[in-house]
């Protein structure tokens, strides 16, 4: 009987394979991340909207106020727990705590700012917007920018009382308030003092 010599790899060889495929995986991945700066700026936006649909549907589902904060310095963002009050109606602890972990942005992404309801807009520091059961509060416009790239931006603008957020790609303001053009659409003379 003969022995017949079989054919395949040594485990050396298999495992010398694997560590050059880890080597060329590494020295090529962080590399990905230049190859899709938009892609990585639409994943940011998404995350924020997200976190933003938690806050409100949440605050809806047990009727009590949530809030999330953007910390603009810190470059990160989260959603507070409603104030805990006792059976007289008092806070039980000063502080709100936070649902989860604070969360970051994709790498290359960043907040750049936040606008509020009546077009104030903040670029530093940290900034709290209350969503309460009825949707009557918590409408802002979130802005994040790849990198230093100004043209690669998206606004994230929530509106609290119809219940959903849109993105932009262009910049967006809250529509402001003429109270003499709203009297004379509704047909009522505007006083003047």
């Amino acid at each position: 009987m003969k022995l017949q010599k079989q054919k395949g790899f040594t485990l050396i060889e298999l495992t010398m394979v694997v560590v050059i495929i880890m080597i060329l995986a590494a020295a090529v991945a962080p590399n990905l991340d230049k190859l899709s700066p938009k892609y990585s700026l639409r994943a940011g936006a998404r995350e924020i909207s997200s976190t933003i649909e938690s806050a409100r549907s949440q605050s809806a589902l047990t009727s009590k106020t949530y809030s999330i904060v953007y910390d603009i310095d810190e470059q990160e963002y989260w959603i507070l727990l409603p104030e805990e009050v006792n059976s007289f109606g008092e806070l039980t602890e000063e502080e709100r705590k936070i649902v989860l972990p604070k969360r970051r942005l994709p790498r290359g992404v960043k907040l750049v700012e936040v606008i509020m309801a009546d077009n104030e807009t903040n670029t530093s520091g940290q900034v709290q917007f209350d969503f309460s059961p009825f949707g009557n509060t918590g409408s802002h416009i979130t802005v994040v920018q790849y990198g230093d790239e100004e043209e690669m931006r998206i606004w994230i603008k929530t509106n609290a009382l119809l219940g959903f957020t849109t993105f932009h790609s262009e910049e967006l303001s809250f529509q402001e308030y003429d109270e003499e053009e709203d009297d004379e659409f509704y047909g009522q003379e505007t006083q003047t003092p």
